[in-house]
């Protein structure tokens, strides 16, 4: 008896190990969504076209993984992939494409439209159009930081170039003829703004051009503590223990350094990081993503020096106080579009021996021509051939024009 209760016990607790089991599994044939597929739906319920209007033709979809990109980015290394369709309906026709980083929208580009696009949602101008846009966008993604950026556009006058700020967003609307753009900026307390972290709205003609979205993308790391002053001083310190290579006039490679300052240029404050292209420019932190303030310092020197540098940049983080850059300035003298006056009068010269070497001879052989032709002709009358000539002039009248043509064209030669 008591074997049979341990035995139903046991069998109890397989039971109950498998149906957990079963419950924690993932389902083995679960649906994949694609970036092909997201792309037709972020058309039809963000965008707002109305897809049962069209016919899909996917034309191309790119993935870095088996296309890198030929320039590194700040995204390089990341999953991208970008797909674009022709959209063809009965009332028109366009391009679209849509980009994708780590799986989340990037970018929307609409292109080549013809006709009147086929909409779910009408709109009376761009602005209506935008915050519509926003508001669907923000259904999509669950986040309502996008609501925020739809109700700064709230009460701005259409056709107008506006600039709002709140709290950490600063929104600038540029009109340029048939073109609006509306661009929200990440901006510190302070407003200090982080370019690359940005929402970008782009309106042509009354349709949708581009929306692109790297505020989700970047982040902000640090927190500025170097004013200008202190920012100065540290490039000041760097020149002098700065030094590059160049060559000489003999051809020789040497080391220039010993510079002297003659002006502090541009100095300016905003978030970055550098992509790794030269020693001194390199991913801080590991991670081109997170954005640090930096100090941005113009140094123009003295003189040109060798290699026709005429000053420095220096990038300095103005959190910590490191140097994280120097790049030299370098002159390239533009060419000369105003000759000397020696050089015009020596070109006048030029022009006019030109001129006489080349209308002297047309002088020569015309009058030789109609000389010719008279001798010719008197040739044709001693062996008694009938031959009729255009010209019919005696003598007097070819040797006139033969004098008269001669100076002229030296007249006109040396004019």
């Amino acid at each position: 008896m008591k074997t049979t209760k341990n035995f139903v016990i046991m069998a109890l607790l397989i039971l109950m190990s498998s149906i957990e089991y079963i419950a924690l599994s993932p389902p083995v044939h679960a649906e994949v969504i694609t970036n092909s597929q997201k792309t037709t739906n972020i058309l039809g319920n963000i965008v707002g076209l109305n897809m049962n209007s069209y016919t899909t033709d996917l034309t191309s979809d790119v993935n870095t993984a088996t296309n890198p990109a030929p320039v590194p980015t700040a995204t390089s290394g990341l999953p991208q992939e970008t797909v674009m369709y022709n959209l063809t309906g009965t009332q028109g026709s366009l391009r679209a494409s849509c980009s994708f980083i780590n799986g989340n929208l990037n970018q929307i580009y609409l292109s080549s439209y013809v006709g009147s696009p086929s909409l779910s949602q009408t709109a009376t101008n761009t602005l209506d159009m935008a915050q519509g846009f926003l508001q669907r966008y923000q259904s999509y993604t669950g986040n309502q930081f996008y609501s925020s950026l739809s109700s700064m556009l709230t009460g701005i006058a259409i056709n107008t170039n506006t600039t709002e700020t709140a709290g950490n967003i600063k929104l600038q609307v540029s009109n340029f003829g048939n073109e609006q753009d509306l661009i929200w900026t990440y901006v510190d307390n302070n407003g200090i703004p982080a370019l690359s972290k940005d929402v970008v709205l782009t309106y042509s003609n009354g349709h949708l051009e581009s929306f692109l979205d790297n505020w989700q993308l970047y982040q902000i790391g640090g927190v500025p503590k170097l004013s200008s002053q202190d920012a100065t001083a540290i490039a000041l310190q760097a020149v002098q223990n700065y030094s590059y290579g160049a060559y000489n006039v003999n051809g020789a490679n040497v080391t220039v350094s010993g510079f002297k300052v003659a002006s502090i240029g541009n100095v300016s404050l905003s978030y970055l990081n550098f992509y790794e292209q030269t020693p001194e420019q390199s991913i801080r932190g590991g991670n081109s993503l997170i954005l640090y303030p930096s100090w941005y310092v113009a140094v123009g020197f003295d003189k040109v020096y060798p290699g026709n540098v005429t000053g420095i940049i220096v990038n300095i983080w103005a959190d910590t106080g490191n140097v994280s850059s120097i790049t030299p300035m370098a002159y390239q003298a533009p060419a000369s579009s105003t000759p000397s006056l020696s050089d015009t009068t020596t070109q006048v010269k030029t022009n006019q021996v030109s001129m006489m070497i080349i209308l002297l001879p047309i002088t020569a052989i015309a009058a030789s021509s109609i000389t010719g032709a008279y001798l010719y002709s008197k040739k044709n009358k001693l062996n008694g051939l009938n031959r009729t000539w255009k010209f019919n002039l005696s003598k007097r009248k070819i040797a006139a024009i033969c004098l008269i043509l001669l100076p002229i064209g030296v007249i006109i030669a040396v004019q």
